[in-house]
């Protein structure tokens, strides 16, 4: 299990600032947690041949499931690491939002029913309500279209800001 890198703590406490806590608890996790190691292509390859293959399996003794032990993430990796995922994670959060809303409008203006009578409709707009804590917070398409222009941005700063710390000297 890696340590964090004491500089990655301005970034989880701007994360937290930002009533971002779940990312900076997931961005933790995720160095402490390591990397998954894949299988090589030549095992893939070989796993494929084995599966088309018409011949019935041989039994090779106890079965048993093994999987390598993830690699740690240590160093300078942290950081790159940390700032892709916050960007990636930020940028499909709200991708997934975006598309509940998109339900959520389908449901409300009852999409899938007859057309004549959905010309008469005039379009809802949903509001979806977020639980944080106890604190309710409204979310509008408005409001998730804004969000997601502003990512952009942010992964330009979070890509700076990593290649900043990792060029650092330390002392």
């Amino acid at each position: 299990m890696a340590v964090l890198d004491p500089r990655l703590f301005d970034l989880l406490e701007t994360l937290t600032r930002s009533r971002l806590d779940w990312l900076a608890m997931e961005v933790i996790d995720g160095i402490r947690s390591g990397r998954a190691v894949e299988d090589s292509p030549e095992a893939l390859a070989a796993a494929r041949k084995a599966i088309g293959s018409k011949a019935p399996p041989r039994a090779r003794g106890e079965p048993s499931a093994s999987t390598p032990a993830p690699r740690p993430i240590e160093g300078d990796a942290q950081i790159e690491w940390a700032a892709n995922y916050v960007g990636e994670r930020l940028q499909s959060t709200l991708a997934q939002l975006d598309a509940s809303l998109t339900m959520l409008d389908e449901i409300v203006e009852g999409r899938q029913g007859d057309a004549d009578s959905q010309a008469a409709k005039a379009p809802a707009e949903s509001i979806a309500v977020l639980m944080d804590g106890d604190m309710p917070r409204k979310c509008r398409r408005e409001d998730v279209a804004v969000a997601q222009a502003s990512v952009h941005p942010l992964i330009d700063e979070l890509y700076r800001w990593s290649v900043s710390v990792r060029t650092q000297i330390q002392s």
